[in-house]
């Protein structure tokens, strides 16, 4: 078992593409009598992760052209979706890769810097804008 943690997607594809490549084999099946290639699974941990929200988490099995289709709703999600107040919103994702079970897990995690400012009475008031500007809520 090995561990590796990417961030952005462009990695992670080119991460899956090197360890399928390493976990492919290629059999001779006596039964048939011809070749065969077993490819490792891909289970993708799926959690709802916004705003430090830790919600349900499910364990899917999916094929290569899935994870694409996540990965760029998750893209979609950090360009379209994220708050004044985050700064660098991105996915960071942990791969695993499973000797023993043939498996490639992938689990990610919605990661951002907080650029919220803190109120006497312990509740935000604000953020500091890109140009270093306090930029306060009304109540």
């Amino acid at each position: 078992m090995t561990m590796e943690e990417v961030r952005g997607t462009t990695n992670l594809m080119r991460l899956v593409d090197r360890l399928r490549a390493e976990m492919t084999r290629t059999y001779y099946d006596e039964n048939d009598e011809r070749m065969k290639t077993k490819r490792p699974t891909i289970l993708l941990r799926v959690g709802d992760y916004y705003h430090s929200w830790f919600g349900a988490r499910m364990k899917i099995e999916i094929t290569l052209t899935q994870l694409r289709s996540v990965l760029e709703q998750q893209d979609n999600h950090c360009e379209n979706e994220s708050e004044a107040w985050m700064k660098d919103p991105h996915y960071i994702y942990k791969v695993t890769k499973m000797d023993y079970s043939n498996e490639i897990r992938i689990s990610s995690k919605f990661s951002y810097t907080d650029k919220r400012i803190m109120g006497d009475e312990g509740s935000y008031i604000g953020y500091k804008d890109s140009d270093g500007r306090t930029v306060l809520w009304e109540e």
